[in-house]
């Protein structure tokens, strides 16, 4: 692959980080064991429970930043692709290099949503109560995307830029 492909992937990466932070990335359920309750009480509660789902932006998560680190490396591996590196004083190497940054600090900023607790679980009242809680697929797609993005930042970064060949776009 050459640098414009890598770019390219990248560019991708950081689209794909973009739709997934707004997907869930947390679950949770919550579920009430009425049984043992006064006939009052359980016409009081009505349901038995509930669940929900939370995305990147709602919450105690970092979602809005990994889509703004996101966005921003795939601008950079963009302007590489479509080959206006010239928009800003920094040449194709420089501007993989942004864009690794990037997606690397979105992918660390993500992996910290991934080993944190959910936040605000309740505890249970007394047995009655229990609460599942567990992450989703969206937490990982993103986790994906934006190492995937840095991954292909990186390599491209590695690559030496394609020069066209002699005597093409020359006018004889």
């Amino acid at each position: 692959m050459d640098r414009k492909q890598l770019a390219t992937i990248a560019v991708v990466c950081g689209i794909v980080a973009f739709v997934a932070v707004l997907m869930p990335w947390y679950s949770y359920s919550v579920s009430i064991d009425v049984s043992g309750m006064p006939s009052e009480a359980r016409a009081m509660l009505g349901a038995s429970g509930g669940g929900s789902t939370l995305n990147g932006t709602e919450g105690n998560f970092n979602g809005v930043f990994v889509i703004i680190l996101s966005l921003l490396g795939a601008a950079a591996a963009a302007l590489v692709v479509v080959r206006k590196t010239d928009l800003l004083p920094l040449d194709e190497r420089q501007h993989l290099f942004a864009s690794l940054g990037l997606f690397a600090l979105a992918a660390i900023v993500t992996l910290i949503d991934v080993f944190s607790d959910f936040p605000g679980t309740p505890q249970g009242m007394g047995g009655m109560m229990k609460v599942e809680a567990g992450k989703s697929f969206g937490l990982y797609l993103t986790l994906i995307a934006t190492v995937a993005g840095a991954a292909a930042s990186f390599l491209a970064v590695q690559k030496s830029p394609v020069e066209p060949p002699a005597g093409a776009g020359t006018d004889e």
